[in-house]
Parts: structure tokens; C-alpha cells; sequence
């Protein structure tokens, strides 16, 4: 099992020096009500640089240009230009017109009417407003760079009232759904469709193969029910604060109802017997095993298939876990001041501590990090390996045959690889392997900085490094990096675009790894990079939409902007873009 993890902070530097102009700064930071009405009050009736238009210039100003902070929206109508220009979240309208081959405009701000001069040069304009210059470059139409891409925006919803942090795209980005709030009225929407009206809304969640939707709803009677693809459940005092759960497959669902002041698991309609606690729901891969813990008579108990093992007294951090191949299960729990590993219901050695269980991806092996006498032991199938003062991390290659481990100790860091030590470092972090279990990276902490080790090779240092992602050939390698203000994306070894956030799994390779995709934000805005070349401002991402891949030259998800959610589908390597 792999799972690249991120080290502990967040990239929220500031990309761009503020502008020093301090009218400039004043116009871009005022709220658009204020200019509206300083504008009622200061600016002037008419400008010289909306004059008509007397030339027959090629419209080559038409178009979205983006860079240094800014965006420009550019459109022509009846010989005059007009568009948005946005900085930092705030858009201003202006009108303009060309002459001599430069655009003349204008737009209201809080101290009067501010001009500016653009000139463009193949795809590279640069504007000019006031004392400060800003260099941009031309984007495909709504946002999406023009160097070989087409994008296609589809609406998936339009509506108000959405209340916040509810919204979740489903895994194949072909569906949204949110909650709308509407005095005191709240309905779940998909795709623009809206459900029955509820007094209270909470857990929407898709199936893995996106086909299903559920949701708990509370009936003006007060009484609760799981809504699944817009048909209620049976009705219920109480239900889990929990989403509902979907078995991997998507044609399994479970849920916790309490019923005659007792507990119960619901899964495909039918009630186990009740507890006083349960907790822990999980499937295993194959769909076919459910398993719990249940607390009955001050105990608890794991609970597979109503097949109960032997009581333990707690499960420790509601931990169960079935292998890949679905013949194990896993969980810890404390006994005698320490904890013990559990193999389907067997214990094992007691140790002061366990944590970080995992298993291979083919479910042969597995392994864990224990703490024994002050000391942390990596027990790899069974068997203590090693003696470290502290282990960072460990993870097996995919095909199971190696593992690594970053750990510490004598005041050094090293990568331990199946057994030998690499090379000290002041620090280590998680190692990551490469699809093909042929490589290894990790991040080491050296001469003050963070670097990339892969293999014997130490890249260049950063004060951060995050999100190691190797390429589906296992050829390249993917990295974002801080710098005190200024973060950016590392591919190949060198950087291709400042950002001030990338969201984590924002970094993906397509599937014959080509191109490198990345989701992020800079300066109030959010871009899609492919390749190197970022975006326009595209909106918001939504919770759980990530990049989803339709062959190795297409890819799509979803966005809101304003009121208003899209399905982006974005096609590399082609001249032109288009829209629904």
C-alpha cells in the first residue's frame, strides 16, 4: 500500500511583490460598492481612451490573458473593446480602444476613472496602469492555457442558498450535490436537481463507482432517515452523525440507527442485534465482509459478518483494517498498559505502543512501528527488525518486495531500504516508491534545508518540500516547493510555476505520463497547470474533485464559480477551445 504523505504545514506564501504605487494598491483592494460610489461622487463624466474606434486592426488584443498577479478579460463589440481586469479577486469592468496598435482603457475606481495601455506581442501583453507595468500571457478562451489545450465547460447546477462546506463532486466528476438552505427549508441538489424538503440535511456521500448518492435526513417530526438515490429508509429516533457508507462495489450500504434505546448496525436493510456502542463501520475490498465494534456489558467486540470475537477492552483509535486480499483483518487494542495487534480476532505480542499498520498492496505483507522500552522496532511480517530512536515512516514498494523506512537515530536521519542504511541526513521523512518498485525517494532535511533524495542523487534545497508523486512510468518525479514567500512545482528537477497553495493530490501525471497536471491557487485565485502553463482564474474546486482521466489526453473536473457549478473537460494538445 502507498501513500505518499504531506509534511506538517501548508504553502501560503505571497507570489508578487505588492504593488508600490500606492494608488494602484488602493484601487485594487477597494470593495466594488465603494468604487461605485466614489465614482458617483469624483470620477468624470468622459474619458479620452474610450474615444471611437476609426482603425481596422486585427482584433489580436481579443482574448484572456493572464500573469504577475493579474487577468485580463478581453471581448470587442461595434469597433470598442470592453472586458474584466482582475487582481487579487476583485474585477473591474472597462472599455477601451486601439490606436497605433495599443489598447486604450479605462475603469472606475474609488479615486475617478484610471487609465491604462496594453500591447501584445504574439501571446505576451503588457499593460501598463499608472506607474506600474505587468507582463501577461494569452490563455485559451475561459481560462484554460492556449498552448495546446481545449476546454469545454458544462453546467451542472445554478443555484442560491448553498450552505457552506456542503458540496461534494461524486469520484468520476460527473455529479454535484449540496445543500440549499431556503428559510429554514433545506433540500439536497444534484446536478440541478432538487430533493424533498427536509428540516435538516447532513452526510451526503457518493458510491466508489459514483452510481449512488445517500444522505441522513430529519422529517418535521423529528425522526431521521437515509435517503439513498431520492427513496427514505426506514424511520428512526436517532442516527449516526456519520455519512452513510458504501461498500467498495457501491451496491452495499450501512448506517447505525439507535432503536428501543439500543444501537444498531443497518446494512442492505436488515438490523444486527444491539449494543450500546458501535463504532468503526468498514468494509472489506471485496465487498463482502462488514465489520464493526460493538460495546455490550462494559465490553467491546469486533463484529464480522454477525460473527463476534473475543472482548477486548477498547479498540484503539477506531482503527479496522481488512488486507487487499480480504482474508485479514487488523485492529489494536489496549490490554495490560500497552496494546496488541489482532489478526482476525488473535492477539499478539504486547508492546508500550503500535501504530502505523499497513499492509502490502497485494495483501502478502504487512508491518507496523512499535515502541518497546523507550525504543521504536519496525515489525516487518511478524518479525522485529531494527532498533531506531524514532521512525518517521515506512512504506512497501507496490509489488511487495522491498520496504523502506526513514528513522532516526544517533542524532542522524537515514532511509533504511530492505534492512541496509543510505546515507545520514539531519532528518528523513516517509519514504515513496516508484510504480515499478525499482526506485525510491524521501525527503531528507540537510544543511538547513529540505531535499529531494532519489536514489543516491540529493536534489537542491527548499526551506519545504510536499506531495512526492512519481509518474505512472516511474520516469519522473513531481514536488511542490517553498521558498520563503514564493512556493512552486518542481518536475524533473526543475521549477515550472508559482503558486501560493496546492491542494493536497494536487499533482497528477497523466496516465502515459506526459503531462503533468497541477490544481492550485495563487493570489485569491485557482488555476489549473498543465504543463507548465497555468490557467486563468477558474473558480473554486470542490470537496473530493480531482482530476479524472479519460484516456492519457483528457482529463475533467468540477468547479464553482459564483453561483454556478461547471464540469471542466480539458483535452491536451489541440489549437482551439471551446464551450457548451
Amino acid at each position: 500500500m502507498r501513500r505518499i504523505m504531506p509534511q506538517p504545514g501548508s504553502i501560503r506564501p505571497r507570489l508578487f511583490p505588492i504593488i508600490s504605487c500606492a494608488v494602484i494598491l488602493f484601487v485594487l483592494c477597494t470593495p466594488k460598492s465603494k468604487l461605485i460610489a466614489a465614482q458617483a461622487a469624483e470620477a468624470p463624466k468622459t474619458s479620452q481612451a474610450t474615444e471611437p474606434n476609426t482603425e481596422s486592426d486585427p482584433p489580436v488584443f481579443v482574448g484572456d490573458f493572464v500573469g504577475d498577479g493579474l487577468s485580463l478579460s478581453v471581448q470587442r463589440a461595434g469597433g470598442e473593446y470592453a472586458g474584466k481586469l482582475t487582481k487579487a479577486g476583485r474585477a473591474f469592468d472597462f472599455k477601451g480602444n486601439s490606436k497605433d496598435g495599443v489598447l486604450h482603457g479605462s475603469f472606475e475606481a474609488a479615486n475617478g476613472v484610471l487609465t491604462f495601455t496594453a500591447a501584445v506581442q504574439g501571446d505576451e501583453l503588457k499593460i501598463n496602469i499608472g506607474f506600474e507595468s505587468y507582463k501577461l500571457t494569452r490563455v485559451g478562451r475561459h481560462g484554460v492555457p492556449q498552448g495546446g489545450t481545449i476546454r469545454k465547460e458544462t453546467l451542472l447546477a445554478d443555484s442560491e442558498n448553498v450552505l457552506r462546506n456542503s458540496e461534494i463532486a461524486s469520484p468520476d466528476n460527473m455529479r454535484v450535490a449540496f445543500i440549499t438552505s431556503d428559510d429554514g427549508v433545506r433540500r439536497v441538489v444534484v446536478n440541478g436537481v432538487e430533493g424533498k424538503p427536509y428540516a435538516r440535511v447532513y452526510g451526503i456521500t457518493f458510491s466508489p463507482d459514483s452510481k449512488r448518492i445517500s444522505y441522513v435526513a430529519e422529517r418535521s417530526d423529528g425522526s431521521r432517515v437515509v435517503v439513498t438515490d431520492g427513496v427514505e429508509g426506514e424511520a428512526f429516533k436517532y442516527l449516526s452523525t456519520r455519512p452513510p457508507l458504501f461498500s467498495p462495489d457501491g451496491k452495499r450500504l450501512a448506517y447505525t440507527a439507535w432503536v428501543d434505546d439500543k444501537w444498531h448496525v443497518i446494512v442492505d436493510g436488515n438490523k444486527s442485534k444491539p449494543y450500546d456502542g458501535i463504532k468503526a463501520l468498514t468494509f472489506s475490498p471485496d465487498s463482502a465482509q462488514l465489520a464493526f465494534a460493538g460495546k455490550t456489558a462494559g465490553s467491546w467486540r469486533v463484529v464480522v459478518n454477525d460473527v463476534e470475537h473475543d472482548p477486548i477492552p477498547d479498540l484503539d483509535n477506531d482503527f479496522l483494517l481488512f488486507s487487499p486480499d480480504n482474508k485479514r483483518l487488523v485492529y489494536t487494542a489496549t490490554s495490560e498498559g500497552g496494546q496488541r495487534i489482532y489478526v482476525n480476532g488473535v492477539a499478539g505480542k504486547r508492546y508500550d505502543a503500535v501504530s502505523g499498520f499497513m499492509f502490502s498492496d497485494d495483501g502478502r505483507r504487512h508491518a507496523c512501528i512499535v515502541l518497546r522500552d523507550r525504543r521504536h522496532v519496525v515489525l516487518i511480517d511478524g518479525e522485529e527488525t531494527g532498533d531506531y530512536d524514532s521512525v518517521q515512516g515506512l512504506a512497501f514498494s507496490p509489488d511487495g518486495s522491498r520496504i523502506a523506512v526513514g528513522v532516526r537515530q544517533d542524532a542522524k536521519g537515514y532511509a533504511v531500504l530492505d534492512g541496509q542504511k543510505q546515507h545520514p541526513f539531519d532528518g528523513v521523512g516517509r519514504p515513496a516508491f516508484s510504480p515499478d518498485s525499482r526506485h525510491f525517494a524521501y525527503i531528507a532535511i540537510h544543511d538547513r534545508g529540505q531535499r529531494v533524495v532519489l536514489g543516491d542523487k540529493v536534489g537542491p534545497p527548499h526551506d519545504q518540500i510536499h506531495f512526492l508523486t512519481f509518474s505512472p512510468d516511474s520516469k519522473r518525479l513531481a514536488y511542490t516547493a517553498v521558498d520563503g514567500k514564493s512556493g512552486s512545482i518542481v518536475v524533473d528537477g526543475k521549477p515550472v510555476q508559482k503558486y501560493d497553495r496546492v491542494w493536497s493530490k494536487g499533482i497528477r501525471f497523466s496516465p502515459d505520463s506526459k503531462h503533468v497536471i497541477v490544481t492550485a491557487g495563487l493570489d485569491g485565485g485557482v488555476y489549473v497547470n498543465v504543463d507548465g502553463q497555468p490557467s486563468a482564474p477558474i473558480g473554486n474546486f470542490i470537496m473530493g474533485s480531482e482530476p479524472v482521466f479519460e484516456g492519457s489526453d483528457r482529463f475533467h473536473i468540477v468547479i464553482r464559480r459564483d453561483s454556478r457549478y461547471f464540469r471542466l473537460d480539458v483535452k491536451m494538445d489541440d489549437q482551439e477551445s471551446v464551450r457548451d
